[in-house]
C-alpha cells in the first residue's frame, strides 16, 4: 500500500465542497478570534477546537444548524458570509 501514514486524516479527505472549504478555515482561522472566520464561531459561541476533532462534514453540518437556529436574519447573513466565504452570497 502506498503511503504508510493510514489513518491520519481520512476523514479530511472525504470532505468535498463547502464543507472542505469550511474546514480548511477552521484549521487555518478557527482560533484567531481576530480573524473574520474565528470571531463569527465566537459570535456563535461554538468553540473550534471541539469542532476540529470532529469529522468536517458534521463540524460544518453543525456550524449551519447553529446559524439556521439564529433569529438575527442580518447576523445570520453576515456569519454566513464570513464562514463559508462568497458561497454564502449569490
Amino acid at each position: 500500500m502506498a503511503g504508510g501514514k493510514a489513518g491520519s486524516a481520512p476523514d479530511i479527505a472525504a470532505a468535498d465542497g463547502p464543507a472542505a472549504f469550511f474546514h480548511e478555515q477552521l484549521v487555518i482561522n478557527g482560533e484567531d478570534v481576530q480573524s473574520e472566520f474565528g470571531s463569527a464561531l465566537l459570535t456563535l459561541g461554538m468553540n473550534p477546537r471541539d469542532l476540529q476533532q470532529d469529522t468536517p462534514e458534521h463540524a460544518y453540518q453543525t456550524v449551519q444548524q447553529n446559524l439556521q437556529d439564529m433569529k438575527d436574519d442580518t447576523l445570520r447573513r453576515e456569519l454566513t458570509i464570513a464562514l463559508f466565504g462568497a458561497a454564502g452570497q449569490h
